[in-house]
Formats: C-alpha cells, sequence, structure tokens
C-alpha cells in the first residue's frame, strides 16, 4: 500500500527522475563540485546536472524550446526546481539514517529483480539504462534510499483514512466534470478514497519535509 501512496519513490520503472543521491561528507577545501551543503553533506553537481539534463530533455520531445525567452524562464523554474528537490530528498535521507533506517543487500537485490522482470532480457535491461543515462551503481544506490525513506514513512508517519464523505466529495467533483458518464459512487468509491489518502500523505509528507529543512543548515552554492 505504502509504495502505491508514496509520491517519493525514486525509481519505478526506469523513470527519468532517478537520482542517486550518495552521502558526500563536506571537505572545506574542496566544495567547488557541489551546489549545495546540506548539514554538512554536499550535494554534487553531477547529481544536480543529471537530474536538471533528464527534465530538460523530457520537456524538449515536448516541444518545449529552452532557446526562447518562454523556454529560458522555464529553464530557471526547473534548476530550483531540481536543487528544492535534491535538498528535500537530502534531509528526508538524513532523517532515516538518524533513526536507523537501512536497506539490505538481499532487499536491494530483490527490487533489482522486479525490475528486470519488465524486461524481456538482459540486454534490454541494460539498454534501458543506458537510455536512461543510469549506471547499475545509481539504481542500487537509488533503490536502497527508496527502501530506506519507505521505512522511515512506514514506521514514523501515521497513515491517512479517507472518509465516506470525504470520497463522496470528490465524486461530485468527478461527476460534474464527467456529466452521464461518470460511473456509480459504489464503483469507484475505494479509488477514491485511496486518492484522498494519497493527497493526505503527500501533504503529511510535505510538511514533514519542509520542517526539517527549516531544522537543518543549508548553503547554496550556485
Amino acid at each position: 500500500m505504502i509504495r502505491k501512496l508514496l509520491l517519493l519513490t525514486l525509481m519505478v520503472g526506469l523513470v527519468f527522475s532517478v537520482v542517486a543521491c550518495t552521502e558526500n561528507t563536506v571537505d572545506a577545501n574542496d566544495n567547488q563540485d557541489a551546489v549545495a551543503i546540506v548539514n554538512e553533506e554536499e550535494i554534487n553537481r553531477s547529481e544536480f546536472d543529471s537530474m536538471l539534463e533528464r527534465m530538460t530533455k523530457m520537456y524538449t520531445q515536448q516541444g518545449m524550446d529552452f532557446e526562447s525567452e518562454e523556454g529560458k524562464g522555464m529553464l530557471q523554474e526547473l534548476e530550483q526546481h531540481v536543487l528544492d528537490n535534491l535538498i528535500n530528498e537530502k534531509v528526508l535521507i538524513q532523517e532515516a539514517d538518524k533513526k536507523g533506517y537501512g536497506a539490505t543487500e538481499e532487499e536491494i537485490s530483490m527490487e533489482i529483480e522486479q525490475i528486470k522482470l519488465q524486461f524481456n532480457s538482459e540486454e534490454e535491461f541494460q539498454q534501458a539504462l543506458e537510455e536512461s543515462q543510469l549506471t547499475l551503481e545509481e539504481l542500487h544506490e537509488s533503490i536502497a534510499n527508496e527502501i530506506k525513506i519507505n521505512q522511515y514513512i512506514e514506521n514514523e508517519v501515521e497513515m491517512p483514512v479517507a472518509t465516506e464523505e470525504e470520497a463522496r466529495e470528490l465524486y461530485e467533483q468527478y461527476s460534474a466534470m464527467m456529466g452521464e458518464e461518470a460511473p456509480e459512487f459504489e464503483m469507484i468509491q475505494q479509488q477514491l478514497k485511496v486518492e484522498i489518502e494519497n493527497q493526505k500523505l503527500n501533504q503529511e509528507m510535505s510538511n514533514i519535509i519542509q520542517q526539517l529543512v527549516e531544522a537543518s543548515e543549508i548553503e547554496i552554492l550556485i
């Protein structure tokens, strides 16, 4: 259930947003390759550039011209979004580390095998990694962080519950948009509750991350 609700999943089906968040303790004399320092841990420029490249590639495929005035503005927004994303993830992983959560090699291997099952062959899997500009080591690290974050959420965050009244309110919104094509409430009641619980969990996680960010020492280097 938690994996379906969790917005912070780092790797499902080799999507573009995979990020390898390695933990790098800062050397005071050598942080020129960092874009930020979070509680004495660096966020590498390579991490920043990699995620930004994936996002700009996606928008370019959708027709965005980053040389245009609109595109230049969009690029600035994406850069800020990527930086915020990496900082948010870093503080959450740091908090999970403090609580003692972590993934075993067996758990990570099982997740990788599940991903491989989506492909017809090892060669196809490796090709997907290459097309995603992702190494197996980065995938391994991303899955480890995903498991760690899931453990933190499952044990530290109270899972939200949607009421029938809330589901009916959401149903009314859908009905107004779909008209006569809207299915009966009973047919989609559970789906509506899951959507509401997902929204509540995402909001709760946003609140937790905001608190962690505010309590952290963060230096922006770009």
